[in-house]
């Protein structure tokens, strides 16, 4: 007898096949891959990726679709998209409703307005902020975002609402943003992509001549390049820095790209394009040091990445990744302590080629083992099943 397995209705401005939304992305497809056997996913987005104005090839619009392990639904154009969204809702069956954002004027502020209103069947929602009312990023567009908080906190726009938190300190950010209890709040971990054990690094090709160092993130402020690029003019060994990832903010690359023009001769940089999900672990392989000194992240799935394929990071304190020299895995520094940062760019680059080449395999090996995959399946597994 074939069981039904509750339907999860996720709505998110952004997935497959796009790639350049990022983090929240790719947390939503690893869920599903993890998930699929427990759940079955149907996924309501757009019909392109994020900044573009042209829809993806060869895909149907405003129908659901199987994408891998998902039905996706894909919403033609910015056209009347609230009536459609409420329409789906009316006319789609499901256990859950699972929004991906707290400030997204479509996907989540809409159909949290919907709910508020009673125009959809009473069914559970779960509201992911993905680190948006994390301290630091609520500091962008801070008064916008605050009239925001007051108007949804005074309407009590959230009333039956469940709030899913990645870890304990995103849970305690929504707890104060929102001034909710946090027994309000469920934890479950976001899920990394499932792990190729199988990577090798036969790309891997360290000189002595100079530090290959690469960044692969979204261009904007929150991600902190132009730090970056600060922090390399200040170096004083030989440094090859390549730039990969979506221009977000277009205003804030051109205050980078004027950066780069005054770089010492001693340091290379480069721009080089976007790369697609599957030639992340290539792309990686070519670099001997991940330098990412974000002001915060709810996870860091591309930190994750860096470390599956052995390659040793260098980041803020802002993310969950901490710790990170007695594990071996790279250096979680104060970006108020910018002589730190130098001091170990400058010390690594004269680490020797044997050394780099033995100490990669030992730390995608370290953290492969240390990852709790199992207990972090688990507990999205119970997210769901402790709501129904």
């Amino acid at each position: 007898m074939t069981v039904t397995k509750p339907v999860i209705l996720i709505f998110t401005a952004s997935y497959l096949p796009g790639y350049k939304a990022g983090g929240i992305l790719r947390t939503i497809v690893n869920t599903v891959d993890h998930l699929y056997k427990y759940y079955h996913f149907k996924i309501v987005t757009l019909d392109r990726d994020l900044g573009d104005k042209k829809a993806y090839d060869a895909i149907t619009s405003e129908t659901w679709l199987q994408v891998g392990n998902a039905e996706v639904y894909y919403l033609k154009g910015n056209i009347k998209l609230g009536e459609k969204i409420k329409k789906l809702i009316r006319n789609t069956e499901f256990d859950i409703i699972h929004l991906n954002s707290f400030f997204d004027p479509v996907f989540t502020i809409k159909i949290i307005s919907y709910h508020w209103l009673r125009l959809f069947k009473k069914k559970p929602v779960i509201l992911a902020p993905r680190g948006e009312l994390n301290n630091t990023q609520l500091k962008f567009k801070w008064h916008k975002k605050q009239v925001y908080i007051l108007f949804f906190r005074f309407f009590n726009l959230d009333k039956q609402i469940i709030y899913h938190a990645s870890d304990q300190q995103e849970a305690n950010d929504i707890s104060k943003a929102l001034n909710i209890p946090l027994l309000r709040i469920k934890v479950a971990q976001d899920l990394p992509k499932p792990i190729d054990t199988d990577i090798l690094f036969g790309n891997y090709y360290p000189q002595n001549k100079q530090l290959k160092i690469l960044f692969l993130s979204r261009i904007s402020r929150e991600k902190n390049l132009k730090y970056a690029i600060e922090i390399l003019q200040m170096v004083n060994v030989n440094v090859c820095f390549h730039i990969y990832g979506p221009i977000e903010d277009t205003v804030y690359w051109e205050e980078c790209k004027v950066l780069m023009k005054s770089v010492p001769g001693n340091i290379s940089i480069e721009y080089c394009g976007m790369v697609r999900p599957e030639e992340v672990d290539e792309t990686m392989q070519k670099y001997d040091l991940f330098f990412l000194p974000t002001f915060a992240e709810n996870f860091g799935h591309v930190i994750a990445e860096a470390l599956v394929n052995g390659l040793p990071v260098l980041i803020s304190n802002g993310t969950p990744w901490i710790n990170l020299p007695a594990k071996s895995f790279g250096w979680d520094i104060d970006l108020n302590d910018r002589s730190a940062f130098v001091r170990v760019i400058e010390q690594f680059s004269k680490t020797n080629i044997e050394q780099r080449i033995e100490e990669r395999l030992i730390r995608k090996t370290a953290f492969i083992k240390q990852l709790p995959i199992a207990n972090i399946i688990q507990e999205n597994v119970e997210l769901y099943k402790t709501i129904l």
